[in-house]
């Protein structure tokens, strides 16, 4: 049994150390998916004011040349301009991405946290 724990904590560390969050820019992810998907892009910012930054996964040293280099799934902050909400956009790649070259995204609401709940 603590043989599997140990594995269990070992493969963690080295996925962690391989993979871990870096920001991102909204100018540098909108510059990257325009390329194949200027459709999303134009989407995204018809519905949403998106902040300035964001997170995306951050390749580590065992990716070699990419090491440093930030991927999608990447999160953004944004303002749904419709609903005049907070939220959350995961933009990542689709399905069927290696043929189409197109992203998704998904709209996470924000929680509020129990002080502004109860101060409604």
């Amino acid at each position: 049994m603590k043989t599997i724990i140990k594995l269990i904590i070992l493969t963690t560390l080295c996925v962690q150390s391989a993979m871990a969050g870096g920001s991102i820019s909204w100018e540098d992810v909108k510059s990257r998916i325009s390329k194949s998907d200027p459709g999303l892009v134009k989407a995204i910012e018809n519905s949403f004011i998106v902040d300035r930054s964001g997170g995306a996964v951050r390749l580590g040293p065992h990716f070699g040349e990419r090491h440093g280099e930030r991927i999608s799934p990447y999160e953004f902050g944004a303002e749904d301009k419709k609903a005049k909400l907070r939220c959350i956009l995961v933009i990542e790649e689709s399905e069927d991405y290696e043929f189409t070259g197109r992203f998704k995204f998904i709209k996470k609401p924000v929680e509020k946290n129990k002080q502004e709940t109860e101060q409604e």
